[in-house]
Order: C-alpha cells, then sequence, then structure tokens
C-alpha cells in the first residue's frame, strides 16, 4: 500500500505551516467520530442513525481530546444503498478560518482519483496556515448532508479503510497530522455494520515442476452489502533457499462495490534449484477490523 500524493502534499504544507508554532506536545490518542451535526464533541457510545426517503439528514465527523494538529485527511464512507452525500460542510472547522482546503470530493470528484475514493465516499484534507489546534483539541471537523433514498433503521456511517501510515491501525483512513508527524487517534463510527467479504482460490492447487510457472485466480467477494477498499498481502511458506515466488499480477488494493466481485491473478513460479516438496501461499485481506485469509497448496515435483 502507498500513500497518496495528498499525504506528501499535506505533510509539506504541515511543516511549512507550522513552522513558527511550538513542536513540543504530548502525543495522546484522540478519537474522530461521527457524531450528532449538533455536537462539537463524541459521543458516550456510537449514534444510531435512521431516516425516511426523500428526506435529508446531517452528520458531524468531531474529534475529541486529541493532541495538537494544524491538517487533517479523512475518508468517510456511507451505505450507498440508503445515502447518498450532497453536500460538505466545512465552516465552524476546529482547525480556525485561515486554513488551506486540499480536498472537498464526493465520491469520484475532480481531483480525486485515489484508489480509497469511490461511490459513497467523501473525502476532506485541510491544513491550518500558520497555526495549531491547542491539546487537548475537542471540536467539529466538518460535516456531511446526505440524501435518505430508501426508509431504514440503523444505517451505517464509518470511515474507508485501504490507507496506509496513518493514525489509526490497522488501515483506516483517517490522517490527522501536526507539522510532519503523524498524530494517533482512535475512531467511532455510527452503529450498523458494513456486512463482510470473502475470498477464495481457483485452483486451490498448483502442481509444478522446476522452472515453471503458472496462475491461481483469487475472487474477492462483497458478503452482505459490504463495500469499500480491502489492502492485500501475500506471503510462501516454508521459506527455504530458492523457494517458488509468489506475486500479485495486478494491484494489492481492490475497491469492493455491494454484491460485486473482485478478481485478482496470483503467480507461482519455480526456480532451476527449487526444492520439491509441499508449500503454502497465503493471502491475506484487511479491511478496517475486518480481516481474512485463504491458502493456495503448491506442489513442486521432481
Amino acid at each position: 500500500m502507498k500513500n497518496s500524493l495528498f499525504l506528501v502534499v499535506l505533510s509539506l504544507l504541515s511543516v511549512l505551516a507550522s513552522a513558527s508554532v511550538p513542536q513540543a506536545h504530548a502525543q495522546t490518542s484522540g478519537v474522530v467520530c461521527i457524531a450528532d451535526p449538533t455536537s462539537t464533541s463524541c459521543p458516550s457510545s456510537p449514534i444510531v442513525l435512521s431516516g425516511v426517503s426523500g428526506t435529508q439528514i446531517s452528520v458531524a465527523v468531531n474529534v475529541q481530546a486529541s493532541s495538537a494538529f494544524n491538517g487533517f485527511e479523512i475518508f468517510v464512507k456511507a451505505d450507498v444503498s440508503v445515502l447518498r452525500a450532497v453536500s460538505v460542510d466545512l465552516s465552524n472547522s476546529v482547525l480556525g478560518s485561515n486554513v488551506f482546503t486540499a480536498t472537498d470530493c464526493i465520491d469520484f470528484g475532480p481531483g480525486c482519483m485515489t484508489a480509497q475514493n469511490g461511490v459513497g465516499i467523501v473525502q476532506v484534507g485541510m491544513v491550518a496556515l500558520g497555526s495549531s489546534t491547542t491539546a487537548p483539541t475537542t471540536g467539529r471537523l466538518f460535516s456531511i448532508k446526505y440524501n435518505v433514498t430508501q426508509t431504514a433503521q440503523n444505517m451505517k456511517v464509518g470511515f474507508q479503510t485501504g490507507c496506509a501510515n496513518t493514525s489509526t491501525s490497522p488501515n483506516f483512513c483517517v490522517t490527522v497530522v501536526y507539522g510532519g508527524t503523524v498524530v494517533p487517534e482512535t475512531l467511532q463510527e455510527s452503529t450498523g455494520v458494513w456486512g463482510n467479504f470473502a475470498m477464495l482460490f481457483s485452483p486451490t492447487l498448483l502442481t509444478l515442476s522446476r522452472l515453471q510457472y503458472s496462475f491461481a485466480l483469487l475472487t474477492v467477494s462483497s458478503v452482505d452489502g459490504f463495500f469499500g477498499s480491502v489492502s492485500l498481502s501475500i506471503s510462501l511458506s516454508p521459506m527455504r533457499g530458492a523457494a517458488p515466488k509468489a506475486q500479485f499480477v495486478a494491484f494489492s488494493e481492490i475497491f469492493l462495490l455491494p454484491g460485486t466481485s473482485t478478481f485478482e491473478l496470483v503467480s507461482v513460479i519455480t526456480f532451476r534449484t527449487t526444492p520439491p516438496g509441499d508449500y503454502v501461499v497465503t493471502v491475506a485481506g484487511i479491511a478496517g477490523t475486518l480481516s481474512h485469509t485463504v491458502q493456495l497448496a503448491v506442489e513442486v515435483t521432481h
């Protein structure tokens, strides 16, 4: 996984913008949350969202008890089966009024073509110019207005996954910075569930001789309405001299829409001195707190 170009720009702007700001500050973990639009803090428990078709609802993205910061990039994700973003309100941000808005995007808006953008995603990036917040920081980051397209209870609004080197783990796309330093945060989404994803190899066994290569098809599928980015990693065991090499043919970051599947080719190659025997290729997929693995058996013959 790689950071977007925006994160590099954000870090550079933050360093320049905070040149006159003292750099000594405590690294305490705050909370970035989905909150009631009338609130400027995070609720004690996740909020419950419901709506009637044809109406609108708004949510706030707030921060509470955070270390000082002067910039952020956040990808908010909503259940596209019932909600569609209409607008973003950047006023009354805890960063103040003297800010540079680097990104303000809904879905695949202009300039929003990273792997983490997509239907149902709102991306906002802002940097305070010449100032920073005071720790502990509590307040509004921005808010989002949604059209309700289907009457529903317990609608889900949270944060996109599939990013690296952010404020949260394992791969949520919430990055808060102080100068060039990433500030650690925890997350609180609304109630509701995203669904899940599943992975499957076809075939499940590859038989190769030395100096040969072959492919297996990895299918990654949305389950129960899941959508978002899934980060893939690959490994082979046992690791020994001249062991086969396994790798993705295309991408290690995929995006799923509800009810869809995506395919990824995995190649396995052997060498002149590859020891005969049995090997296992393991692919791990991570999407926020969801994680799954799938295995491909590899037999190298004499």
